[in-house]
């Protein structure tokens, strides 16, 4: 979890290296795939965007724009 979800010098060594020695593993952007959807489909991604929202945001990973949207999916998601 922490290298599908982490950033920074740490988590892209690691992909370097899987990539390098040709493992099988793939990372997944799974935030931008919601954000492209503009919808939270399952309880899933609304814990994961829970977890990760604020981290994002303090380490600059999102603009504003994005924010907002994650803002209000996590609205329309809780209100279901």
């Amino acid at each position: 979890t922490y290298f599908q979800e982490g950033s920074g010098v740490t988590v892209n060594q690691f992909w370097k290296k899987i990539e390098s020695n040709n493992l099988p593993f793939k990372r997944e952007n799974k935030l931008k795939k919601i954000l492209s959807r503009n919808k939270i489909k399952n309880e899933n991604e609304y814990q994961f965007i829970i977890d990760v929202f604020q981290p994002y945001v303090e380490s600059g990973l999102l603009n504003q724009l994005e924010i907002d949207s994650l803002n209000e999916m996590i609205r329309r998601y809780e209100e279901k």
